[in-house]
């Protein structure tokens, strides 16, 4: 399946520091860090949010358990967390109005691809939910009336967003919530460059307006359109400090991601053009998919740089690729095409570009066993 060179990279990474049951300990930190933001994502959204991630759960369990009894009965199975936290975050990164299909697929290719086929010894070559959440988007670029993964129906955004401006009933004074649809902030910034998203833009659904506001404040407390797991910064944000406290993820990588997309957007900002407008930098900056993107996805210790050049390496090349992305093509985000790239290359960085400190870049044949414990 693999070249022998990369065989050999795999192999030796399974059998290095952190081992089996550290990364197990830490996928579980990991979900756990998740709570804050899928409760919010279930209090916002309503219950058909919660029965996606409770499917798209289910799904990534009976995969693994399926697989591992019946095709790949050398794997660790479901006691390493891996469908737990793919399966917890590829619901986080879907809409909230996502088909029911969809967290079916995502998490049975995530776990059956991402776990168990592109991995040796257990060790992934990728990031499980990053191959799931890129199938679904291929799927969607194919299906017919818009892309179910970004929310697209008949060629334009359609996310949904608890309405704030509710009315008591005369009579039972009882709150009657209805819910609304629009783009997100971040799409409103793509198809406008040069309009100040916190100014004022339209967004409403079923027949009404309803003019909003989408400034930073709004979008660290919550109540924007996003997926089910971003509506609010702050929530991820409180379980991004339980990830780093506890070590389960070096903040290398995402904060080195983060300060390259800052100064890139500043960059293209005082370059002018109809690219970017510093008012608009802490959208592309707070929404809440890049954030999961870079802290869950790009951070993962299985599959990030080991060395620590090697991640700050990694940082500001997912932060680059992502701002180029957003720049210069038609995408408003491509968190999962920038982090899939990089770590593709991890396999370069930890050979040749920074390979860790107490090992020797490996020669042309690559690592092999013989090399394994120097660490």
């Amino acid at each position: 399946m693999y070249p022998t060179q990369l065989h050999s990279y795999l192999l030796w990474r399974s059998s290095v520091k952190p081992d089996a049951q550290t990364l197990a300990s830490r996928r579980f930190t990991a979900t756990v860090s998740l709570l804050p933001a899928t409760m919010v994502g279930i209090f916002v959204f309503g219950w058909w949010a919660g029965s996606l991630i409770l499917l798209c759960l289910a799904t990534a369990f009976l995969a693994d358990v399926i697989l591992h009894r019946f095709v790949y009965k050398d794997s660790t199975g479901t006691r390493d967390g891996t469908w737990l936290l793919t399966g917890l975050l590829l619901a986080l990164l879907m809409p909230p109005n996502a088909p029911w299909w969809l967290p079916v697929i995502g998490a049975a290719v995530a776990i059956f691809v991402g776990k168990h086929y592109l991995s040796v010894d257990n060790m992934p070559l990728l990031q499980p939910a990053m191959v799931g959440l890129l199938v679904m988007h291929l799927i969607g670029f194919a299906w017919p009336g818009g892309n179910p993964v970004l929310a697209v129906e008949h060629g334009k955004p359609h996310w949904p967003v608890l309405a704030r401006g509710i009315e008591p009933h005369d009579e039972s004074r009882e709150i009657e919530a209805e819910a609304v649809h629009g783009p997100r902030p971040l799409d409103l910034v793509k198809e406008n460059p040069r309009q100040p998203v916190g100014v004022g833009t339209q967004a409403g659904g079923a027949g009404q307006e309803a003019t909003e506001r989408y400034d930073p404040l709004q979008m660290i407390l919550g109540y924007v359109p996003a997926t089910t797991g971003g509506s609010s910064a702050l929530a991820l944000c409180l379980g991004i400090l339980l990830l780093l406290f506890t070590g389960a993820a070096s903040p290398v990588v995402p904060i080195l991601a983060l300060v390259t997309m800052f100064t890139a957007l500043h960059f293209f900002a005082w370059a002018g053009g109809s690219y970017v407008i510093p008012a608009n930098i802490p959208v592309h900056l707070l929404t809440g998919s890049t954030i999961l993107g870079l802290f869950y996805l790009a951070a993962d210790p299985t599959t990030a740089p080991r060395s620590f050049l090697g991640k700050v390496y990694a940082g500001v090349a997912v932060g680059l690729l992502e701002v180029l992305i957003r720049v210069f093509t038609p995408l408003a985000e491509g968190i999962f095409i920038s982090v899939l790239v990089v770590q593709g290359l991890s396999f370069v960085m930890d050979q040749w570009l920074a390979p860790p400190p107490e090992e020797r870049p490996p020669a042309a044949a690559g690592i092999t066993t013989s090399s394994l414990g120097r660490l």
